[in-house]
C-alpha cells in the first residue's frame, strides 16, 4: 500500500528504490508478485525514456537543414531533461510513428515537440504549425509574466498575428505550460521549502507565505495543494509542521503531506497580535492573492485545492469557503466557528465544496455556537459535510486525525462546470461564483464587517443555470453581471440563448466568439491555466453590453 501511495504521489524515484530493495523473507507470494510487476513496469518505463531520448538525438542529427537543427536543438534538450514517468505519455505519437519511413526527421521531431508543448492530443507532424506553436508558447509565457498593461497589449497583438494561433491552441499551451514565474532560492535548512511575499490591498504591507513542495516535485506534473491558515497562538511555520512534519537533521520533512504528494501553502494572514478573525477584504486578499501567486510559481492541480485552518484560521476557512465556493475541492476547519456572514452564506456550500470539520467536545462554547450551522448542513440534502467531534477533548490541533483527513481529501475533486448554483453575497468582494461575476451591489445589500450586525439584512442572491441546448439563465440583484464561457459549457458554433435578470438576448440567440485576449487575461489574473474562460458576455441592468 505504501508503495502504491508513493507512486500515485509522483515519487517514482523513491518507489523504484524501495521496490529494488523490497525484503523477500517472510513476504507472501501475492505481495512479491505485485512488487515484481511494479518493478517490471518501472524498468519498462525507464527503458522507454532512454529509447525516446536516443530517438530524439537520432532525428536531430538526421536534419539536413542547419538552421532547422539549431531551432530544434534546445527543444530536444528540454524534452530529454523533462522526460520522466510523469511526462513520457506526451511523446506517445512520436514513438508510435518513429519507424514511419514516410515521415522525415523534421516531421517526426514536429510530433515530439508538439506533443510536449500541446499535449499528446495536440501532436502534429506539420512543421510550420509546430514552429508557430513554439513561438506562441514563449509569447504566452511572456504575457502571463508581464506587469505592464501596454506591453501586454503589444504581446497580445503579436499573439493574434501568429499563423498557428487559435483558441484551441492557446488552451492546449496553457494546460501544458510550466509555471510562468520562478521560485526564489530555497529557504536555508530544509529541502523544498520557500519563503515568498505578495501584495494584498492598497496601503497595506505585503503578506509573507511559506511554501513546501513534496519530494521529487516535477513542474510538469500537477499537484494537489493545501492552503492552511494559522490560529492566534501560532504562525505559518507551525502550520507547515502540522501538515508536513518537522525538519530533521538533514533538512527533510517526513509528514503526511509529503508522503501523499501535496503542496502546502501557509500564509501569514493576520496582523501582529490579532486574536480574532475580522471577515475583511484584507484577510480575503491575504489568502487568495497568496494562492494565485503560488499557482504562478508551482504546478498546482486547481481542481484539488483544499482550504484548512486552525482556531481563528478555521473561522477564516469557513468564511472563505462560503464566500468563494468555486475555488476549493474541500474545506477543513479545525476547532473553528462558522460565524457572522456564515449564517447568511451557508447555502453557498450546496453540492460543493465539501466540508470536513474537526471539533473538540470541551472546546468552550464552540459546539453550541456551531450547532445551527451543523444542523443546517447535516439535515439538508445536497450538502457534503462530515463533522468529527472528539469526546472529552478541547481546543487542540488534532494531529491524530490527519490520516483520515488525507483519506477524505483523496476522494474530493472540484467540479468547475456546475450546471446550476445559487449563491448569496453581502460584501462587494464576494462577487465571483464559478462562471458568473456580479458588480454594482444595491446599497441595501452591502454590509461591511465594521457594520455588523446588520439591522435588516438583504443579501444579494445570484442564481445561475445552464442547459445542454446552449441556454443560460442568470438572476441577480446587482446591476452589472458578467458571464464567462468555455467549450465545456456551450457550443460556440451555435448561438447562445441568454436570459439575465429579466433581460434577454435576441430570439435567435447571441453569437459568441472565443477571444484569445479573454483567455490570456483570465489565465493571468485567476492563474488557473487548467480552465481558462474563452469568452465573456457583459450585462448592465439585464441588457447585453458591448465590450471595448
Amino acid at each position: 500500500r505504501e508503495l502504491r501511495l508513493r507512486q500515485a504521489a509522483g515519487q517514482h524515484g523513491r518507489t523504484e528504490v524501495l521496490l529494488k530493495n523490497f525484503p523477500t523473507e517472510g513476504t507472501s507470494g501475492t505481495v512479491l508478485r505485485e512488487v515484481t510487476e511494479m518493478l517490471d513496469a518501472y524498468t519498462a518505463t525507464d527503458q522507454q525514456i532512454a529509447d525516446t531520448r536516443t530517438l530524439l538525438d537520432a532525428r536531430l542529427v538526421a536534419l539536413r537543414d542547419d538552421e532547422l537543427r539549431d531551432q530544434f536543438a534546445p527543444l530536444v534538450d528540454e524534452i530529454k531533461s523533462g522526460l520522466t514517468a510523469n511526462t513520457t505519455d506526451r511523446l506517445a505519437a512520436f514513438r508510435r510513428l518513429a519507424d514511419d519511413v514516410d515521415l522525415g526527421p523534421e516531421s517526426q521531431l514536429s510530433l515530439a515537440v508538439s506533443g510536449w508543448i500541446l499535449g499528446v492530443d495536440g501532436s502534429t507532424d506539420d512543421l510550420r504549425t509546430v514552429l508557430s506553436a513554439v513561438k506562441l508558447r514563449g509569447l504566452v509565457a511572456d504575457y502571463l509574466r508581464e506587469k505592464d498593461p501596454l506591453r501586454r497589449d503589444t504581446l497580445l497583438t503579436t499573439i493574434r498575428s501568429e499563423e498557428g494561433m487559435s483558441p484551441e491552441a492557446i488552451a492546449r499551451l496553457l494546460a501544458e505550460l510550466p509555471p510562468p514565474l520562478p521560485l526564489p532560492e530555497q529557504a536555508k535548512g530544509y529541502q523544498g521549502g520557500y519563503v515568498l511575499s505578495v501584495p494584498t490591498v492598497a496601503n497595506e504591507a505585503p503578506v509573507e507565505y511559506l511554501l513546501q513542495l513534496p519530494p521529487e516535485y516535477d513542474p510538469n506534473r500537477r499537484y494537489p495543494t493545501i492552503v492552511t491558515l494559522h490560529g492566534e497562538m501560532n504562525g505559518a511555520a507551525q502550520q507547515i509542521d502540522w501538515w508536513c512534519g518537522e525538519v530533521d537533521e538533514n533538512g527533510q520533512r517526513h509528514g503526511q503531506a509529503g508522503r501523499h504528494g501535496y503542496v502546502v501553502i501557509a500564509p501569514s494572514w493576520t496582523k501582529p497580535a490579532q486574536t480574532t478573525y475580522g471577515f475583511t477584504s484584507l484577510e480575503h486578499a491575504a489568502v487568495l492573492n497568496v494562492l494565485r501567486d503560488a499557482m504562478r510559481r508551482v504546478s498546482i492541480d486547481t481542481d484539488r485545492v483544499y482550504l484548512s485552518g486552525h482556531s481563528i484560521g478555521g473561522d477564516a476557512a469557513w468564511d472563505l469557503a462560503m464566500a468563494h465556493p468555486d475555488l476549493w475541492a474541500g474545506v477543513i476547519p479545525i476547532v473553528a466557528v462558522a460565524d457572522k456572514y456564515c449564517d447568511h452564506y451557508w447555502k453557498n456550500l450546496r453540492e460543493q465544496p465539501p466540508v470536513y470539520a474537526v471539533t473538540g467536545e470541551l472546546d468552550g462554547d464552540k459546539t453550541s455556537r456551531n450547532s445551527m450551522t451543523y444542523d443546517r448542513l447535516l439535515m439538508t440534502s445536497h450538502y457534503n459535510v462530515t463533522v468529527v467531534e472528539f469526546i472529552g477533548r478541547g481546543h487542540e490541533s488534532f494531529s491524530d486525525d490527519i490520516q483520515r483527513i488525507f483519506e477524505w481529501m483523496g476522494l474530493q475533486r472540484r467540479n468547475f462546470f456546475p450546471l446550476e448554483f445559487t449563491c448569496t453575497a453581502m460584501r462587494p468582494w464576494d462577487n465571483f461564483f464559478w462562471w458568473v461575476e456580479v458588480d454594482e451591489f444595491p446599497e441595501t445589500s452591502v454590509v461591511f464587517p465594521e457594520q455588523w450586525p446588520p439591522k435588516r439584512p438583504r443579501p444579494v442572491l445570484v442564481e445561475a443555470k445552464r442547459s445542454t441546448n446552449n441556454t443560460i439563465r442568470v438572476k441577480s440583484g446587482t446591476d452589472a453581471i458578467r458571464l464567462y464561457l468555455t467549450p465545456e459549457m456551450v457550443d460556440f458554433s451555435r448561438p447562445v440563448q441568454v436570459t439575465v435578470t429579466g433581460g434577454r438576448s435576441p430570439r435567435r440567440g447571441t453569437e459568441v466568439v472565443p477571444d484569445v485576449g479573454v483567455m490570456l487575461e483570465d489565465a493571468r489574473t485567476r492563474s488557473d491555466r487548467q480552465h481558462p474562460y474563452w469568452a465573456v458576455l457583459d450585462f448592465d441592468k439585464g441588457r447585453m453590453a458591448r465590450r471595448p
